[in-house]
């Protein structure tokens, strides 16, 4: 989910050994679609948001992606937004954050 981005663990993850930070990219379904997961037996707790057949309450997602480096994630990156502009798909890629979400809602607006 979205807000895993502002936890400060996300930000110590994305720090490699030599100081660098890992480049990601990001990619969205457009469609007003909330997606359920199936959570492994030890992610869950009492009280959350996992119910009793093991599925979450449905929330709007994004995927994280990294290509095992900067550049070859900037390469699919650029790839992602040349498949994005040809065909018009229900998902939008972005370098950041902020822009998955703008994209996301320029893209909703124009199908209004």
């Amino acid at each position: 989910p979205n807000w895993v981005a502002r936890k400060k663990e996300y930000k110590q993850f994305l720090q490699t050994e030599g100081g660098k930070t890992m480049s990601l990219i990001y990619l969205a379904p457009t469609t007003q679609h909330a997606y359920t997961y199936i959570m492994p037996e030890w992610a869950k707790r009492p009280g959350s948001h996992v119910q009793e057949d093991g599925l979450t309450t449905p929330y709007h997602s994004s995927w994280y992606l990294y290509a095992g480096s900067n550049e070859t994630t900037l390469e699919l990156l650029d790839h992602l937004t040349t498949i994005e502009k040809q065909t018009q798909p229900d998902w939008v890629v972005a370098k950041t954050i902020k822009g998955l979400k703008w994209k996301i809602q320029k893209k909703r607006n124009r199908n209004w």
